[in-house]
């Protein structure tokens, strides 16, 4: 099992336009095959934190998905509303 969590700081006023990216990636992953949970998180104390926490059956899968077509259409255009980079932290099990 590998667990991902990616934080991102997303522009100001672009809160919005990112959950609308971010809703429409958590509603392909979770229908994949090899996902276990894929969730966005927005923080309490900063509400232009968010948090990508994702757990996938295998590495295969997750090769799967990093390949996906929603992936590679979706994940640019949260780049275009994020003020820093996307941090990952891998956690394989």
């Amino acid at each position: 099992m590998i667990k991902i969590v990616a934080t991102s700081i997303i522009k100001e006023g672009m809160e919005e336009k990112f959950l609308e990216i971010a809703k429409e990636l958590v509603e392909h992953r979770q229908q994949e095959p090899g996902n276990i949970f894929y969730t966005v998180n927005q923080s309490m104390e900063n509400p232009r934190e968010f948090c990508f926490i994702e757990c996938w059956r295998d590495q295969q899968a997750l090769d799967i998905h990093n390949a996906s077509v929603h992936l590679t259409t979706l994940v640019p255009q949260l780049g275009q509303v994020r003020e820093s980079g996307m941090l990952h932290k891998y956690i394989e099990l």
